[in-house]
């Protein structure tokens, strides 16, 4: 015997996805407990983060856990940003951009993504980066790229990618120990020129790991790991 539940998506349950569309989209998990209680037959709905005890009514439980898009924070609104962005975008990655510059990070140049407007210092702790962001630094202001690195550097990420000569690069790390989530330059090597080539290397080395491959060996090699 198969018994179907037909869930019409109005009261108790559109409450309850709206609440876990809106912690999605702030970057968190978050689980959708069902409870079926069986006299009267019934069912309630319920949106609770994965740390939460979550309702313990009487009744079969449920539960279904729903994990945010990985997000992809893009230091940099230059032009060459806005193919990455796009491109990320579209293949699942949920997009941050932070830029001091207002006349660059904004809806129109960037409409698929968070905007985060303000200098290195005040965007890290507002950023609250975790161990499931992507980053790529491409301001090319080379005491901005250098600031936030700095900044940046401390935290585990998934990828941290700079785009850039490598001597450039070498130059920002300022002898600083390089994590082995760094590459330089950001990317796979497919000898891409302009920023749409660009944008498809580094979307593509995104997508490598965020699909469990593991990052080869690269220039950050020959920096010493903490």
């Amino acid at each position: 015997m198969m018994r179907i539940l037909l869930e019409p998506v109005i009261g108790e349950l559109r409450d309850a996805l709206k609440e876990i569309k809106r912690r999605l989209d702030s970057g968190e998990s978050v689980r959708l407990i069902r409870c079926f209680r069986q006299s009267p037959m019934s069912v309630s709905y319920e949106a609770a983060g994965c740390s939460d005890s979550g309702a313990r009514d009487s009744g079969e439980i449920f539960e279904s856990v729903f994990d945010p898009c990985p997000r992809l924070i893009i230091f940099g609104a230059g032009n060459d940003a806005r193919p990455l962005a796009d491109l990320a975008a579209k293949t699942g990655f949920r997009v941050a951009v932070a830029d001091w510059r207002t006349g660059l990070c904004t809806n129109e140049r960037f409409p698929m993504a968070e905007l985060h407007i303000g200098l290195p210092d005040r965007l890290i702790p507002a950023l609250k980066l975790s161990d499931r962001d992507y980053v790529v630094i491409m301001s090319h202001q080379y005491q901005k790229d250098f600031q936030f690195l700095q900044l940046a550097i401390p935290y585990c990420l998934r990828y941290l990618g700079i785009v850039g000569s490598k001597e450039r690069t070498r130059r920002i790390l300022a002898g600083c120990d390089s994590p082995p989530w760094l590459q330089y330059p950001a990317g796979i090597s497919i000898g891409s020129q302009g920023p749409v080539e660009i944008g498809i290397s580094i979307v593509a080395k995104l997508i490598q790991i965020k699909n469990g491959q593991v990052i080869s060996a690269n220039s950050f090699a020959e920096c010493s790991l903490s």
